[in-house]
């Protein structure tokens, strides 16, 4: 049996993951990757052939911005899965789309409303929905959910006072003026310093200002500093809240510490 992948964007994530696909699976795969500009979406697919034994493992599409076209249609009618690469404010045009073709769909988005508005959505879908599947929020919410039913297993316990995961890529090298080592949307990461958190306090779900509980944070004699931001952990946070008094994630950032300088170095 073979499968169809299709991708939404071609920036760096969806280059690697359909690279990873590509080269790693171990089903018969043919990937579609989507852009608004064909030539990048191109240049995306011809980067994945030459990774791979197989040059026409990826051909590229125009996803239009204004609607629905005859291509994109005959591309989601072939696809089993559309894998969502495109910034978070797009998701839920991308997850109707999903539901509307019967594809499964993914997504590596950290927003919290269109996540909600994706759930929403996805209640009476025919096929699966993995949502916020990148590393944090997506990996690191595994890890919290693994080492949560292990330690209480482990102290035959059902219920803890605090659950926190502090987060940061913690790069040698950034540079001015946004002191960030991009690898992700720069749309992204300026949003979670804007829209509201949310977190768990006293077993029920609330929203916090983003940048609103700053602290300083020591690992192996460095200093750093941690704050809130609108990375949210919706997925687990439902099954758990009633056995999680507290639950938040925080990102880290490097915080220098020379005498009279203010700049911090997000990483």
């Amino acid at each position: 049996m073979s499968y169809n992948m299709v991708i939404a964007g071609a920036g760096g994530i969806a280059q690697a993951v359909g690279l990873i696909m590509a080269d790693w699976g171990n089903v018969p795969l043919k990937i579609f990757i989507g852009n608004r500009t064909l030539e990048k979406a191109e240049k995306v697919a011809h980067w994945i052939g030459k990774g791979t034994t197989n040059l026409g493992v990826a051909q590229a599409f125009c996803l239009s911005e204004t609607g629905l076209t005859k291509e994109m249609e005959e591309i989601f009618t072939q696809g089993d899965v559309l894998l969502d690469c495109l910034p978070g404010s797009l998701a839920p045009k991308m997850a109707r789309y999903a539901k509307d073709f019967k594809m499964h769909y993914v997504n590596l988005t950290e927003y919290v409303a269109e996540t909600n508005e994706i759930m929403a959505l996805a209640k009476n879908a025919e096929t699966g929905f993995v949502l916020q599947s990148g590393l944090a929020p997506g990996y690191i919410n595994l890890l919290a959910h693994h080492l949560f039913q292990e330690f209480c297993s482990k102290h035959k316990v059902d219920k803890v006072d605090k659950l926190q995961f502090k987060v940061g890529a913690l790069t040698d090298h950034a540079v001015a003026p946004h002191y960030y080592g991009f690898t992700w949307s720069p749309v992204g990461v300026a949003t979670e310093y804007i829209k509201d958190a949310e977190a768990v306090r006293d077993f029920k779900k609330v929203p916090l200002k983003s940048l609103s509980e700053r602290a300083t944070i020591i690992i192996d004699g460095r200093t750093y500093e941690e704050d809130l931001t609108s990375v949210g952990p919706p997925i687990y946070r439902t099954p758990l809240r009633a056995r999680c008094a507290n639950w938040i994630i925080r990102p880290l950032d490097i915080l220098d510490t020379t005498p009279g300088c203010n700049n911090r170095l997000q990483v």
